[in-house]
């Protein structure tokens, strides 16, 4: 079979013209990507010290001492000490810790 021979009219798509519109669609690609995964490629923003919260220490501070002194003068056993202690950190975070960190209310 013998192969037409070329007219010389070629399409926009094989021209200069569609050269240019591969160029920028390639571009946009690749910039997109780059932004969906930009966090893998820029450092993470510096993280701030933590503010104490003074409330928060102090209500830790009484709320174990009094769950301590309750288990010294053995009116708690293990578990009950464990379960007293681990019911003033949750009221103490509660009542003064953040948002992120408070349990969940129940109901």
């Amino acid at each position: 079979m013998a192969r037409k021979p070329d007219t010389g009219s070629s399409s926009a798509i094989d021209g200069r013209t569609g050269k240019i519109v591969a160029a920028i669609i390639l571009t946009i690609g690749i910039g997109a990507l780059v932004y969906m995964n930009r966090e893998s490629f820029l450092p993470p923003p510096p993280v701030e010290e933590e503010v104490a919260l003074p409330e928060l220490a102090a209500c830790l501070e009484r709320r174990l001492e009094a769950v301590e002194t309750m288990r010294v003068e053995n009116l708690l056993n293990d578990a009950q000490y464990e379960l007293f202690k681990s019911r003033a950190e949750a009221f103490c975070i509660y009542k003064h810790g953040d948002a992120d960190s408070a349990p969940p209310a129940s109901q």
